[in-house]
């Protein structure tokens, strides 16, 4: 219950600053949409692991001349679906009903996305399995998982705030 109640604190404290960098006044819709937006993203960056580890399996079995072909595409499509999924998110968040406010959505997704790559690479690298394993004993998996998603959720407020400044730059120039 405690960390029910700790983890819905950070989702409101997260919903209520996604609010303020896209400018939605307080209410019962832009809240849902702040508290369930980052959930749907969560869930579509756990698919896109899945989807890694997926083509890296298939990798494995495909006859050499192929294996060439699919080493590309093994770190592209990841890496522009999570791209595409920030960018949906910020869409979303933001009411990307006009075109112009597009690409300064799409360059706080390429922010975002290029943080999170370095989410995903650098946090195995630099916390060795043996000192967080030895800290926490069973529960090592799920506070790695908590700090990755944490890491992750302030990798898309970074992105967010991207996209906001160079979205008044942009009307200001």
């Amino acid at each position: 219950l405690l960390l029910l109640w700790s983890g819905s604190n950070f989702f409101a404290a997260l919903s209520y600053a996604l609010g303020l960098i896209f400018g939605h006044p307080p209410g019962v819709r832009s809240r849902l949409l702040a508290l369930v937006t980052p959930f749907l993203l969560g869930l579509g960056l756990i698919l896109l692991a899945l989807l890694g580890l997926a083509l890296g399996f298939l990798a494995r079995f495909l006859p050499q001349g192929l294996q060439g072909l699919l080493g590309p595409l093994e770190e592209l499509v990841p890496l522009s679906t999570a791209f595409l999924l920030f960018l949906l998110t910020y869409a979303l968040l933001r009411g990307a009903g006009r075109l112009r406010a597009l690409p300064p959505l799409a360059a706080g997704a390429g922010v975002a996305t290029l943080l999170f790559e370095g989410i995903r690479l650098g946090l195995p690298r630099l916390l060795p399995r043996s000192q967080y394993e030895l800290l926490y004993g069973p529960l090592a998996g799920f506070v790695l998982a908590l700090l990755g998603l944490y890491l992750i959720l302030l990798a898309l407020l970074v992105g967010a705030v991207a996209a906001r400044v160079l979205e008044e730059a942009r009307e200001a120039g």
